[in-house]
């Protein structure tokens, strides 16, 4: 079964796979935007009777320091199903991870812009959940 540091950097290196982005497999204290942050995760251990475990993962979005419309728009094209920048697509073009996990994809997505600081520096972000399949 693949820790979670191996999903992390699964997950960032298929996020880094979007042009123009920095993907990070853990919180950076300076992100450099924009940038698409392997955050926080939820794990239910026991799948199917002891056959593996489900994580979701956030997955933060940042783009600028300003909450406007082209924040807005910037973030709207990591959440769409489909895109160049799009990280379904990303995550869909090796729903594997690179052989680490039976599966992953994304479920749910926030398109609602939020303050996030990184070392006192505020910046426009999103959130998005990738759901992750690990088995033994």
């Amino acid at each position: 079964m693949a820790t979670t540091t191996a999903i992390r950097q699964g997950l960032a290196t298929r996020l880094d796979t979007i042009t123009g982005v920095k993907a990070y497999a853990y919180e950076p204290d300076m992100p450099v935007t924009p940038a698409l942050i392997v955050a926080t995760y939820d794990a239910d251990y026991d799948l199917v009777m002891g056959a593996g475990t489900t994580y979701e993962f956030s997955i933060y979005i940042l783009v600028n320091r300003s909450f406007d419309r082209s924040a807005q728009e910037a973030i709207d094209g990591y959440l769409q199903p489909a895109g160049s920048t799009s990280i379904a697509v990303a995550i869909d073009g090796d729903p594997t991870l690179g052989g680490i996990v039976a599966f992953a994809a994304v479920r749910n997505v926030s398109s609602s812009l939020v303050a996030m600081d990184f070392a006192g520096v505020t910046y426009a972000a999103a959130t998005c959940r990738i759901e992750v399949v690990s088995q033994p």
